[in-house]
């Protein structure tokens, strides 16, 4: 009886790791789409800042970051002229807009993995 327990453990650590696995993949691949739609809204002087941008895993986390030292105050400050559809809040507006759609993804890449 300890020996069927012990496998049905196993199995329930295995199927727990693929879904984790597949959650964190379909969060990385959300946080790409975001990045992508974000670079169009990115504002562009030089191009500097836009090409800044990336995907970080960290443990269960993913950050997007846009790492130049003006990107908060770009990100934050709505009194810049920004111009072609360039805007403040580059980032939490895309992050925002794809909020539901990040969530369905992510369930839908653990709903595969536990319908085997």
């Amino acid at each position: 009886m300890s020996f069927s327990a012990q496998v049905i453990s196993n199995r329930s650590l295995q199927v727990a790791s693929r879904v984790g696995e597949a959650a964190q993949r379909a969060l990385e691949e959300s946080a790409e789409d975001i990045l992508r739609e974000s670079a169009a809204e990115v504002p562009h002087d030089t191009g500097d800042l836009m090409r800044s941008g990336t995907v970080e895993p960290h443990g269960d986390e993913v950050w997007i970051r846009y790492p130049l030292e003006y990107a908060a105050k770009q990100h934050e400050e709505p009194g810049y002229a920004h111009t072609g559809g360039r805007k403040w809040k580059y980032l939490e507006d895309p992050l925002r807009r794809n909020a539901k759609q990040v969530i369905r993804e992510i369930a839908d890449s653990v709903s595969v993995v536990l319908r085997g």
